[in-house]
């Protein structure tokens, strides 16, 4: 309900895509490029994707019931930013869950995340992860840990009114790190 809105949030400048949880079994893969990355008003089809990021999220609906790669696909995501990790901009992740990594062929343990997570890491080319965990099921410790071990930060929000501003709160403290 409240990710619609989101676009709306975005300055002018910014380039993004969006990726979302593919797992409908457990041998889905973690993840599926839903819109590709590239300028906010950078047509896709001749619609600008801001609308298309717009009209994206006005139309999920999740898979029921369906386990999160959270973990595998935080690691290949930071993988895929710091590949465009440039001086004049800065290059985040950002992290909507409901969940916790479980239920997939892709599941590991936290200390097994954070121990790759760290072996990943690059101070020349570093890419933080905003996380924010929605409802009572998603795993804020495990997003505050990635949060703190990237640069980035972590929110907790528990309804749909709550969730516009937890958005706005992750898009500040990103704004804040540049």
């Amino acid at each position: 309900e409240a990710a619609p809105s989101a676009p709306a949030r975005f300055g002018p400048a910014p380039s993004l895509g969006l990726w979302r949880f593919a797992t409908q079994t457990p041998f889905s893969p973690p993840f599926v490029e839903v819109i590709p990355l590239g300028p906010l008003d950078e047509p896709i089809d001749g619609v600008p994707r801001r609308e298309v990021l717009r009209q994206t999220a006005e139309q999920y609906r999740p898979f029921s019931p369906a386990g999160t790669p959270l973990f595998e696909t935080v690691l290949r995501a930071i993988d895929t930013m710091q590949e465009l990790v440039r001086p004049d901009a800065v290059t985040m992740v950002v992290v909507l869950t409901d969940g916790r990594d479980e239920d997939s062929a892709y599941a590991m343990s936290r200390d097994e995340f954070l121990s790759e997570l760290g072996r990943t890491r690059d101070p020349q080319r570093p890419v933080p992860v905003f996380g924010i965990g929605y409802g009572a099921d998603a795993d804020i410790a495990a997003l505050e840990a990635m949060a703190e071990a990237t640069g980035g930060t972590a929110v907790a929000s528990n309804d749909p009114s709550d969730l516009a501003s937890a958005i706005a709160r992750v898009f500040l403290a990103a704004h804040s790190a540049q």
